[in-house]
This record gives structure tokens, C-alpha cells and sequence, in this order.
């Protein structure tokens, strides 16, 4: 089960629609007791994909180590990413499953015709071969 501040996912839609029709992405954190995982708190980054920018992201390793470092500072726990689909679905594609990591909690945003409309959950298996929706509750 994953909770979500309504703050945060404010933030997350106004990036999202910001940034249309180009995919926004950035990370998630917060805490996780006992199964349950609470977002708190998040970090836009930009999409540093170059060339592909409507239906790719790409975090660097730079920004990966500043969202570490982000989370170490705030007393928080880095739990994953997230990443706007424009004018799709939000369901993981084959690129999101190829460069996925098992565990990291991925939230994808659906933004039509430049509006966020709809969010979902996701956890990539141990196996890495598929994501497995999670229930989420915006608090």
C-alpha cells in the first residue's frame, strides 16, 4: 500500500503539465513501516533523455547521487521515481520494465492534452519481469 500526501501529488501534477508534452520525471521519498510506503516529499529533475523527450526519461547518476544526498539530509528514505506519460496511458511500457529497478517504487502520471488526469503505482518484481500495481491512497 502506498499513501501519498496531497501535496505531493499537486506537485507532481503541476511539473507534469509544466512540462508538456515533454515526460517530467523526479524521485519520491519518504518513509516505509511495515509494508506500507508514505510519500512525503519529492524531487523534480530534468528530463536529461536529449532527443526523445515526449515519450523518454532519463535521470542522471548526478542527480541520482543529489536525491540520495537530498534524502540523508531530511531524515527520509529515497523510495523511487516518477515520470509523466504524455498523452498515454499510465502503465509502464517495455522502456519503463527494461530500465526499472526492482523494489524502487515508480509513479507514472497521465497528462492529456496538457491536464495531469490520473496516477498509478507501480513495483517492478525481483525478477524484473513485470511491474505489479500497488493500491495508493492520496491523504
Amino acid at each position: 500500500m502506498i499513501n501519498m500526501l496531497s501535496s505531493v501529488r499537486r506537485k507532481l501534477y503541476i511539473h507534469a503539465e509544466s512540462v508538456y508534452p515533454e515526460e517530467c520525471c523526479g524521485f519520491l521519498f519518504g518513509a516505509e513501516v511495515d509494508g506500507f510506503r508514505k510519500i512525503i516529499d519529492s524531487l523534480d529533475v530534468p528530463n536529461s533523455e536529449g532527443t526523445r523527450l515526449d515519450h523518454r526519461f532519463l535521470i542522471t547518476p548526478k542527480h541520482y547521487r543529489m536525491a540520495e544526498e537530498h534524502a540523508r539530509n531530511e531524515g527520509m528514505r529515497l523510495l523511487g521515481f516518477y515520470h509523466s506519460h504524455p498523452d498515454h496511458k499510465a502503465l509502464p511500457t517495455q522502456y519503463d520494465l527494461e530500465n526499472g529497478i526492482p523494489w524502487f517504487l515508480s509513479v507514472i502520471i497521465s497528462v492529456t492534452g496538457g491536464t495531469a488526469s490520473h496516477m498509478t503505482a507501480w513495483i517492478m518484481n525481483d525478477s524484473r519481469m513485470r511491474y505489479d500495481q500497488q493500491s495508493m491512497l492520496v491523504l
